[in-house]
């Protein structure tokens, strides 16, 4: 290890000027990428939520029936009730969001509307 005085304010000089010494100029952490990473995929599945909303049913792979475990008999699927489609889980949450706003705002309007008519 070298313990010359020169050195050590060259270290000093170059952590004032530049704020740190790791920091040297096109590092990117791998936090900040993980962010972008995550932040584009779920954009990525909201949109395709809001253009495809539904999805192949996983138990009857979007047929809408399956066969018994005997294999002699075609059934329709109860999990799609027979469309072959599931509602995505993105699509869930975003129309729970919708109505939990459109709930709030008929309460909303409902209250002023009956503050307006006055007393019976």
């Amino acid at each position: 290890m070298n313990t010359h005085p020169a050195r050590t304010t060259a270290l000093l000089y170059d952590l004032t000027e530049h704020g740190s010494a790791a920091h040297s100029g096109g590092h990117v952490h791998w936090w900040a990428l993980l962010a972008l990473a995550l932040g584009t995929a779920a954009l990525i599945y909201a949109m395709a939520c809001a253009v495809t909303p539904f999805a192949r049913c996983r138990r009857c792979d979007g047929n809408g029936k399956y066969r018994k475990p005997t294999g002699r008999a075609w059934h329709p699927c109860k999990r799609c009730k027979g469309s072959g489609h599931r509602l995505r889980w993105g699509r869930h949450i975003t129309n729970y969001l919708h109505r939990i706003r459109d709930h709030s705002t008929r309460a909303t309007k409902q209250r002023e509307h009956l503050s307006r008519r006055g007393p019976r």
